[in-house]
């Protein structure tokens, strides 16, 4: 998720002093699929990760944005065969998303 919302400069900057380490085999290691993904991220407005840092457990994260300013995220982790029933899945992405706009709108009104 941060890689996602960090300026593109930035992004290159961190992938050329410590490149894309494989931790396991669905790691993302190519910076072309990197931004891809990042793309993905953007447009979907939430990030998943499906064995790519820990064999058998998906997460599922989402920024937490207030007045364009990248806060954190929210995310929730599960076992990886929980992800692949899509009611399930879905449920949770939109939990995720809910969690993290309230979260925004409470930082930015309950200052």
């Amino acid at each position: 998720m941060l890689f996602a919302e960090l300026p593109d400069d930035q992004v290159e900057q961190i992938l050329d002093t410590h490149g894309l380490a494989e931790v396991t085999d669905e790691t993302i290691t190519d910076e072309a699929e990197l931004q891809a993904e990042r793309d993905r991220i953007a447009e979907d407005g939430y990030a998943v990760d499906w064995n790519e840092q820990v064999i058998g457990i998906g997460f599922i994260t989402a920024p937490v944005v207030a007045n364009g300013e990248f806060l954190g995220s929210v995310s929730v982790a599960s076992p990886q065969g929980r992800f692949q029933h899509e009611a399930y899945r879905e449920k949770r992405i939109q939990d995720i998303i809910a969690a993290a706009e309230e979260i925004a709108i409470n930082y930015q009104y309950d200052r």
